[in-house]
This record gives C-alpha cells, structure tokens and sequence, in this order.
C-alpha cells in the first residue's frame, strides 16, 4: 500500500529519494490521504503532530487512498494562506454553481476547516444543501458534525445490510417515525435523534449487489430503500444491472446513451421509475410515519402510514441476498393482513432471466470495450395502478375476518415486491372526521383554551376539579368515587386515578415515542382505559 507520492521523481532510484526528501526537491513529497481503521477519535487529525499518537504512518495504520493527498491546512489561515484561499474560491464556485455538496469522508476534514468554507459557501448560497459522507460508529459524535457544520443530510448505505432483517432496521431507523407515533401539537420538548440520513441502495463505494448479494436482489432492496421516509439516492449503474464496481478513478468508458442503448425496458429502469414516483408521492401526501415487518427470513414488508387520513401503504419484498435456485417457485409466507379496505395495487413486480432458468445467474457477462454495460438477459413485468382481481402475485379473492383484510399470497417469488394501498373502513371515517375536528378546537395557535373547553371546565368546581385530574387509590375508595387507580398489567397502578395518572405517563413516553411501553401496549389490547376514563 502506497503511502507517499513524489511529484515529478517517481522513476528516480530510492537512493536519490532519501538524498533530496530533505532538500528544496522535499516540497513535492506528499503522503495519502485515507482513513484509520478502528479509530476511537474521528474529531483528531490523525496527520497532526501529537505527542504519543500520530504515527499511523509509521504503524502502517492507515488505509490510504492513492488518489488523494493529506493537506496541511494548520489551525488557522495564516497557517497555510495560499491553502486556504485557494481551497475558499474553489469552495464558493462551487456553491454558485451546485444546489448542494456532498462531503466526501467528512471525518477525514478537520473540523475547524469544513467548518470555515461551509460557512464561506453559504454567503453564497445560503440555502445550499450538504450532504456529507460521516462514519464514526457513533450517534453522539455524528451529531457533533451535524451541529458544527449544518450537515443536512448524512449517506446511509443500504448494502451495508448483510441480511433481510438488517436492512428493515436500516429502512425503519432512518424511515421517520413509528406507525401510531403521540403526536403532539404544543410545545414540545427537545429530545435527542439521530442524524437525518439520505439513504442510498448503493453509492460509488459500494461493490455491485451481483457481486455482494444476487441480481435478484437488486429490485426489492431499492423497493425497500424507497419506502424510507427520508431522503434517498442511487448510483447510476444500479438500474442497469452493472454487476461489478465502477471504479470513479480507475473506470475511462463512458456511460451508455439514454434512448440508444439504454430505455425504459433496460434493467430495472421501469420498476425503479415507479418506486420513486411512489417515494415522493408519499412525501407529499404525509405520509410520515413508518412500521417494519419481518415475514420471514427473507421477506419484509414496510407500512408507511399517514396521521391525517389513516390511509397506509405497505410493501412486500421479496429479497434475494444469495442465488435463488433453479426454478425457484413462490415462497410459503403467511397473508398480508390490515385493518382496513384494499383500495388498489400500486405496484406488482418481478425480475427473472428472460429465457431458460427464471433465476439463471450472469454468468457470462462480458464488458463493453467502449461502454459501461449491464446484464441484458433479464427483464422486469410491472403491472401499475391494478385492482385485485388482476393481480398476478395474491389470490384473487380478500378474506374478511372482523375488521381485518387478509390478502393471500399465490405467487411471491424472490426478486418479487408488491405495494397496496389501504383506507380505513366506510364506516369508521366519519368517526375520525369528527374527532379531527374536536382536536383543533381545544386549543388555538398560543395554546390557550377556546370557548367550548371554557364552558366545559366552568361548570366544574374545585372537587369535581380534583376528581378529573387528581384523586389517589384511597381517596377514591374511601369516597366511593369508583374502584381505585387504574392498573396497567406489566407498570402497575397509576399514582392518579384522575386524569393526571395518565398525563404524567404520557410525559416520558411521548418525547421518545416509546411505543413499547406497557400503557401502550394496554391501548392496543383493548379498550379499558377508555371505559374507565368515562365512566362514573
């Protein structure tokens, strides 16, 4: 591994090196930039003279990238001021030019540094987006950069998945907030979270899915990707069905030409247009909240929810992290079930190789001497905007079990996906209409009562105060108000029975969202505590 580069004496003999490293000819002497591996402290420069450490180099420590060098930029920019200037110019052309940036190996910049020029380069554009390149293994030292520099979004790779459950993980960590998440309308207190992510089914670093995963693959994980309510990303090549890395350095052909040698037919192309016009239709419509469901070892379905209008759409995909093999039929799986009407099939689709075996590997690809070429023996069928009756991949025919909808499965293939979209039941949404109506009228835009609450508490004098909000398990016995504090199996009993048992719950549970907890799990089991919060 290369560690130095000597500008303009690479084919002089190590003796004439060592003899001039330390002369006027020591200026072109440059060492490689890269990264350490399994360093502890991001936010240290690991080039920088520091007693005891700093001698990655001489460890043999680094990682480096023979492409780039280390700048020594110092503390300040008397420190190095052609540096400085020179990289500040480049940085506001930059920002003039471009909507955003992307910060390649951000930790591998000081801080101070990145912290100058993005500054600089939102003079120029102030609304300029960042998007930056950040691995520290830590969520408190992520946030650090986020904060210091106005990181808008941080890369997040899904290859980085090594299997189906992994990379629900990843769509349900960076994909927004979970299904029934408290939403709470005044002021709400700061909490932590993670950095916003923009999440990419594969980025120029990666290594192709074929070589990683499957060809097969390569549909349901961007399908899995695009149901993440986040920002998310590709790398040209993907959708083509390139099966091997292309290198940014060392890659001279060109990409093929769109209408030529590349169209809607090619690759995935057609599936993937769909998947990300869903992506953003999700976005716009509010569809913010996010639930993740392991089927089976190698199938997920992915629920992205609205909080206005109830309506979901969930995705079913059927990964491929290894070969299927021959022939492979559909996979045993149990139904899709939801509470709710079915009201259509957005999204059917299927990748298989377009003769002979279905799930044939590319086995004999050959490059293009003059063009970056994909896999063409395969094709994609997609089907959009379908009723049920015309699916390929469910039974025809709904089964109804009380208010749930269950869809079976007949033909869910690896490399298959399918999203369907759903609404609450005819006769439940008059319900949720009235009570997003009354929601609103309780508070106005400073969070002060309105006239309706107003009456409502002005009838109620101080012990009938008392008895809404406070009252404890005693008092409630020894004056017969009812039978004493309400108890949640797995908690325990409710310092108030008024109330203010619940509020004071709700308090820690709500900032986080922490749908786990046993108050939560009671609301989903059934409906005591609202029969004990109305009843005399």
């Amino acid at each position: 591994m290369k560690y130095f580069t000597h500008t303009g004496i690479e084919d002089k003999c190590m003796k004439y090196i060592e003899e001039n490293m330390y002369k006027e000819k020591g200026k072109y002497f440059m060492a490689h930039n890269g990264w350490v591996m399994g360093c502890t402290d991001p936010l240290s420069d690991f080039a920088k003279k520091q007693e005891g450490t700093a001698n990655v180099y001489l460890r043999r420590e680094l990682i480096s990238w023979g492409d780039s060098v280390k700048l020594r930029y110092g503390d300040k920019p008397e420190d190095s001021p052609y540096l400085w200037k020179h990289m500040k110019e480049y940085v506001d052309n930059t920002a003039k030019i471009f909507d955003g940036v992307r910060l390649d190996n951000c930790h591998s910049t000081p801080l101070h540094v990145a912290e100058y020029l993005l500054d600089s380069a939102r003079k120029i554009n102030p609304d300029l987006f960042v998007a930056a390149e950040l691995f520290t293994n830590s969520d408190h030292t992520d946030n650090i950069f986020v904060n210091r520099l106005g990181i808008t979004s941080l890369i997040r790779e899904a290859l980085s998945a090594w299997d189906s459950h992994e990379e629900g993980r990843l769509v349900y960590r960076y994909g927004g907030d979970p299904v029934g998440a408290f939403q709470i309308s005044l002021q709400r207190p700061l909490k932590g979270a993670i950095a916003h992510a923009l999440f990419l089914d594969l980025t120029h670093d990666n290594p192709s899915p074929v070589e990683k995963r499957s060809v097969f693959d390569m549909l349901p994980s961007a399908a899995l990707v695009s149901m993440a309510c986040c920002a998310t990303g590709s790398n040209r090549g993907y959708d083509e069905l390139v099966p091997h890395h292309i290198h940014v350095v060392d890659e001279e052909r060109q990409y093929q030409e769109w209408g030529k040698n590349v169209d809607f037919q090619t690759g995935i192309i057609s599936a993937k247009r769909a998947l990300n016009i869903l992506h953003g239709q999700l976005a716009e419509e509010g569809f913010s909240q996010v639930f993740v469901d392991q089927m089976n070892e190698n199938i997920v379905a992915v629920t992205r929810h609205s909080p206005k209008t109830h309506q979901s759409v969930i995705l079913v995909a059927h990964t491929a992290f290894s070969n299927p093999p021959p022939y492979a039929g559909p996979s045993g799986v149990r139904p899709l079930c939801f509470e709710g009407s079915l009201d259509e099939i957005i999204i059917e689709a299927e990748m298989h190789a377009k003769a002979g075996n279905p799930f044939e590997p590319p086995t004999n690809f050959a490059k293009n001497d003059k063009f970056i070429n994909g896999c063409n023996q395969y094709e994609v069928s997609l089907r959009e905007h379908i009723p049920l009756n015309k699916s390929n991949i469910f039974d025809t025919t709904p089964h109804m079990e009380g208010n749930l909808t269950k869809l079976e499965f007949k033909n869910l293939k690896p490399g298959t996906i399918v999203a369907i979209r759903c609404s609450l039941h005819p006769y439940t949404k008059p319900n949720l209409t009235k009570l997003q109506e009354i929601i609103p009228s309780l508070y106005n835009h400073q969070g002060k009562s309105v006239n309706e609450l107003k009456e409502i508490v002005s009838k109620l004098d101080l012990v009938d105060l008392n008895k809404v909000l406070f009252t404890c398990d005693q008092e409630e016995r020894d004056r017969g108000f009812g039978g004493g504090a309400y108890n949640i199996p797995g908690y325990g009993d409710t310092v108030y029975c008024g109330l203010q048992g619940f509020v004071s719950i709700l308090t820690e549970i709500a900032p986080s969202n922490d749908l786990g907890h046993p108050l939560c799990n009671n609301l989903r089991l059934g409906d005591w505590m609202m029969d004990y919060i109305s009843a005399d």
